[in-house]
C-alpha cells in the first residue's frame, strides 16, 4: 500500500497542473474575444458614421445654397433638428442606422453650414449620444469637412 500513495499524489499534482494551465488559457482566451468583441463594436460604429456622413455629404454636394441642402435632408429625414438660425442640423440614429428621435438615438449628426467666398462649407461631425446603451470609445466617431462652390444664381444667404 505504501507503494501506491506516490503514484496517487504524482496524478493529483498532474491533475492540479493540468487544470490550472486550462484556467491560464481560458482567461487568455476570454481576454482575446472580449477585445475582438470591442473591436467589432467600434468598427460597426464607424462603418455607420461614415456612411451616415457620406449621406449627408453627398446632398449637400448636390445642393445650390445652405437653406435648399437643409429642406433636402429635412425631406429625407424628416426626425432632423434645424437650429433657430438655420445653421445647423442635427440627425439621430439607432445602433442599426434608422433614423429616430433623440430619445432613442445611438449617435448623431450635426451639420453645420457657413459660407465663405461664394463657397458653401459643411462641417459634419458625427458623434456618440450620452447615455446610450452600447459602449463607446470615443465620443467622436467621424468628422467630414464639404466645400461646395455655389452657384451664382443661387439664393444669398
Amino acid at each position: 500500500m505504501n507503494r501506491r500513495a506516490p503514484v496517487s499524489n504524482l496524478f493529483l499534482l498532474e491533475l492540479i497542473l493540468s487544470i490550472t494551465l486550462f484556467a491560464l488559457t481560458a482567461s487568455i482566451c476570454a481576454t482575446f474575444f472580449t477585445r475582438a468583441h470591442i473591436l467589432t463594436n467600434d468598427a460597426i460604429q464607424l462603418q455607420q458614421a461614415v456612411t451616415r456622413t457620406s449621406s449627408i455629404a453627398d446632398i449637400v454636394r448636390i445642393s445650390n445654397s445652405p437653406s435648399d441642402c437643409i429642406q433636402r435632408i429635412r425631406e429625407m429625414f424628416p426626425d432632423s433638428v434645424v437650429s433657430e438660425d438655420q445653421s445647423q442640423i442635427c440627425l439621430y440614429f439607432k445602433q442599426d442606422g434608422s433614423c429616430t428621435t433623440s430619445a432613442n438615438a445611438s449617435f448623431s449628426v450635426t451639420t453645420a453650414f457657413s459660407v465663405r467666398d461664394n463657397f458653401c462649407i459643411a462641417d459634419i461631425i458625427c458623434e456618440a449620444v450620452k447615455d446610450r446603451k452600447e459602449p463607446v470609445t470615443t465620443p467622436v466617431l467621424y468628422t467630414l469637412t464639404v466645400k461646395h462652390a455655389l452657384d451664382e444664381r443661387s439664393e444669398p444667404s
